[in-house]
């Protein structure tokens, strides 16, 4: 059975961190936003085409990392329990710097860091990866992957991206609804 080289756009840091009352502001003074370049990357959305392209050659890995493709199949961001895990890590962040401009900065920086070499596999072990399947007999055709890339290039959004609502913000001072 051929693999099948679906992907999708995945976000780092998931749409529930910016709809979070405490974390979206905290994103926002960092300067990550929702729908940055730097937020996303393309995944694989079958595990054994993943299965596949970790088992495939260092170098055809590398090109895959260096072209923003990731090593960890798509939908982890709540499959996987990575916005829960990312909530919690965000929420101690925030307590323990939340005054700390700087330090907080770096603390995010450094989570979203550790996200990205993780969805990367560049982790071991790599809490991000779920089970992987073994290897199919099918190598890795890097032709076929990047074919079918391009004929999805107007795919649109998943749903993860068209369900994101940014937090409500706090109108202090305000009079709403004009009473």
């Amino acid at each position: 059975m051929a693999l099948d080289y679906d992907t999708q756009i995945e976000l780092l840091f998931p749409p529930a961190l910016y709809q979070d009352g405490v974390l979206a502001p905290v994103l926002e003074q960092v300067e990550i936003p929702l729908e940055a370049v730097g937020n996303k990357v393309l995944l694989f959305t079958n595990p054994r085409t993943v299965a596949a392209v970790n088992a495939a050659s260092e170098p055809i890995k590398a090109a895959m990392r260096q072209s923003g493709i990731g090593l960890v199949c798509y939908g982890g961001n709540e499959s996987g329990g990575k916005t829960a895990f990312l909530k919690k890590a965000l929420h101690e962040i925030v307590q323990k710097y939340g005054s700390s401009a700087e330090p907080l900065r770096l603390a995010v920086f450094d989570l979203h860091r550790f996200v990205h070499n993780g969805t990367m596999g560049l982790l071991d072990p790599n809490p991000f990866a779920g089970t992987l399947s073994p290897p199919p007999a099918e190598p890795f055709d890097v032709a076929e992957a990047l074919a079918v890339m391009v004929s999805q290039m107007d795919k649109p959004k998943s749903p993860e991206h068209l369900n994101a609502r940014p937090a409500a913000r706090p109108s202090f001072g305000k009079r709403l609804f004009g009473r």
